[in-house]
């Protein structure tokens, strides 16, 4: 059951930093 946390869990903080990433970059270039 958690293996898939064993061989994706360590996408999971640079896929959060991205979205963050593109929602500043969006915003940014929104005004």
């Amino acid at each position: 059951m958690r293996r898939w946390f064993v061989k994706y869990g360590w996408l999971v903080p640079p896929a959060i930093a991205a979205a963050a990433t593109g929602i500043a970059l969006y915003q940014l270039f929104l005004r």
